[in-house]
């Protein structure tokens, strides 16, 4: 199977002859999560103007990742592309040609910020990657303190109770982990918040400062600090599966508490007091409806230095 003839991944690279990280930015993996194409161009429009000049290292923006799910205005185009990056020698849908370009592009940075948002309602939050060490993960709690929100999810929603087929393949964070790098996810808030694009460019000009990439003062890091750690993932099973409420990120369930009701009658309730994480009534069935989440440590206090 080949892609249109007109598919095309369009970024823009700047490389300063002084020696510094390597930051890649990416918008749109999912088609509807717009805030981080809108602010990867605003940012791309100062960078012409001459507002903002590398001052070291390597830039890489790119606003749309997946161009056939951005153009139908889906999540999806022919997949989920943030499960299918890596190389193939016979990539067999869209996702999976988008990931043979992808794969590289990010291979030539250090770090990675991936832009997106979300369904329901509910305040800007960070995923940073898992509970135990990986070669970068001080790194990435660095970063993700200094993007300018308070609310962090450790660990990737990403869990093995979610269906991957046998060609799989990881998140973009997830293959820069795996790779000897790292990157956060910053969910900048619903698909529809007129703020989110605004969180998405601000960070954006945070990690440019934290890296010394461009003239900037150094941003503060996140001072009240609120962390979850994901537990278990539920699978949505049918059209007709329903949520108890309308249900927002980091909203807090005690022990039994009614979640939602399947469609055949059996009901989810909290196994524990725990905190929910991208709670999607509009999920397509086989796919991820809630996750559960338990309070988080890796952005105590005593981490804030």
């Amino acid at each position: 199977m080949h892609p249109p003839a007109d598919a095309t991944l369009v970024w823009q690279t700047l490389r300063s002859l002084n020696p510094g990280p390597r930051l890649i930015v990416t918008g749109a993996v999912h088609g509807v999560e717009t805030c981080g194409t809108s602010a990867i161009r605003r940012l791309q429009a100062e960078l012409a103007e001459g507002r903002h000049t590398l001052q070291r290292g390597q830039l890489s923006l790119l606003p749309v990742c997946n161009p056939l799910a951005f153009r139908m205005g889906r999540r999806e185009g022919e997949g989920d592309l943030n499960r299918k990056l890596k190389l193939r020698a016979s990539p067999a849908g869209f996702e999976e040609h988008v990931a043979n370009v992808l794969c590289p592009l990010l291979l030539e940075h250090d770090i990675l910020l991936d832009l997106h948002s979300f369904q329901s309602q509910g305040q800007a939050f960070v995923v940073i990657g898992p509970d135990m060490p990986f070669v970068k993960s001080r790194e990435e709690v660095e970063l993700a303190r200094h993007l300018g929100v308070n609310r962090f999810v450790e660990g990737s929603p990403i869990r093995t109770e979610v269906p991957v087929p046998p060609e799989g393949g990881a998140s973009t964070a997830i293959f820069m982990r795996a790779n000897g790098r790292y990157g956060v996810t910053l969910e900048c808030g619903q698909h529809e918040d007129p703020a989110a694009p605004e969180i998405a460019y601000r960070a954006i000009l945070n990690a440019l400062a934290l890296y010394q990439l461009i003239d900037a003062r150094a941003p503060a890091p996140a001072m009240t600090p609120v962390s979850v750690r994901t537990r278990r993932t539920i699978i949505r099973r049918g059209e007709a599966d329903r949520f108890a409420k309308a249900w927002q990120s980091f909203d807090a369930v005690t022990v039994g508490e009614l979640v939602g009701t399947f469609s055949d009658g059996e009901e989810l309730r909290a196994d524990r007091d725990a905190y929910l994480l991208f709670p999607d009534p509009l999920a397509r069935p086989g796919t991820e409806w809630v996750y559960f989440a338990d309070a988080g440590e890796r952005f105590l206090p005593r981490h804030a230095g």
